[in-house]
């Protein structure tokens, strides 16, 4: 590559100084890729056309001189070809990191905002392969789960839709909470009558409305909006009778690791992890949930253990979760019942998978 460059850039030549260059990846060390293609970006007087199938490269690319190649169409990222804004280019190449760069080679997307959904979605979708619910799991479907970090989806589906025709077909699933709170909530902070701090709980809301419009303002052409009915994964998690008792298991298996690691002054000598008995963990859950309904059990749970005393990392509770998702869950039944509160991540996960 290095004679080529010297090659296009030799002197009394008027013709053209076009380099194509093919995998540029091969047998280099993903630090060199890095250095050589912020080398080649410094060549101003010259045309380079690379391929590639690595995220460390599409990440260090400009995103205006990204070419996507798919299904026999070659889609530039060039401001006049998308709909993404002006302002969104700057903001993209800051956060588009060798993780989130992996969009660029994928058969299907799920958009999801945080570490939960990004740990417990495949975990989900495995399951849901394993009980012959979809024909791929996300692996063989090519399709990848990309954590935003925040709300800014918008920001990132706008690569993939077209101000021209035709369209990328790469089904995008985006996974958004409702955000609005439980009424038990409310109640716990005393806040109904102040209509300033309530106008975030789920009372509040046509529930129908507030998500048609969030989906309004989301979809367009391939990308679909996946909306919880409550306030968050964990909570819809907890709110499901069955995958609620693992949540809670994960929960207990996180605090006897923390103990193990004497973790924020909690006082034990044991080394390692000790795996909790089923014994214990049954006896935990009946006290936990005795005498209080559903929307209780979900709420406590929430409150004890993730939003309020915030005693375990929601990367933590995911990880275990994930783990007596594939263990614990035998049958269909387990996972599918009316009005299923994790329908919507199920109906994400079909969506992304479909283009096998």
């Amino acid at each position: 590559m290095s004679s080529e460059l010297v090659h296009l850039n030799k002197r009394n030549w008027d013709g053209i100084r076009l380099g194509l260059v093919e995998e540029l990846e091969a047998h280099l060390h993903p630090q060199a890729q890095m250095q050589i293609i912020d080398s080649l970006q410094q060549h101003t007087d010259i045309q380079l056309i690379l391929t590639t199938h690595s995220p460390n490269l599409a990440s260090k690319v400009k995103l205006e001189n990204l070419i996507i190649c798919t299904k026999n169409y070659a889609f530039p990222l060039g401001e006049k070809y998308t709909k993404l804004k002006k302002s969104d280019y700057p903001f993209l190449e800051r956060f588009l990191d060798v993780t989130k760069s992996n969009l660029f080679f994928a058969k299907g997307l799920i958009f999801v905002e945080g570490i939960s959904e990004e740990i417990i979605i495949p975990a989900l979708a495995d399951k849901l392969f394993e009980l012959n619910e979809i024909d791929n799991s996300l692996t063989s479907a090519s399709v990848s789960v990309i954590p935003i970090g925040n709300t800014a989806f918008l920001r990132y589906s706008k690569i993939f839709l077209r101000s021209r025709e035709p369209q990328i077909d790469i089904p995008i699933s985006i996974v958004n909470d409702l955000d609005l709170r439980p009424i038990k909530y409310a109640e716990k902070y005393n806040i109904l009558q102040d209509k300033r701090r309530a106008n975030n709980i789920i009372t509040e809301y046509n529930v129908d409305d507030f998500k048609n419009q969030k989906k309004s303002n989301i979809e367009s052409q391939s990308i679909r909006a996946f909306i919880s009915n409550f306030w968050t994964l964990e909570y819809c998690i907890a709110l499901h009778p069955t995958l609620r008792k693992i949540l809670f298991k994960s929960i207990v298996q996180c605090i006897e690791e923390i103990r193990a690691d004497n973790y924020k002054g909690i006082k034990e000598s044991k080394k390692g992890i000790k795996p909790i008995s089923e014994i214990d963990y049954e006896t935990k859950w009946e006290n936990f949930v005795l005498n209080k309904n559903n929307e209780q059990i979900a709420f406590d749970i929430m409150y004890h253990f993730i939003i309020d005393e915030k005693k375990i990392s929601k990367s933590m509770i995911a990880m275990y979760f994930s783990q007596f998702l594939k263990t614990d869950i035998i049958s269909r039944e387990e996972v599918f019942l009316q009005d299923n509160p994790i329908q919507y991540l199920i109906d994400a996960i079909k969506y992304a998978t479909r283009n096998v």
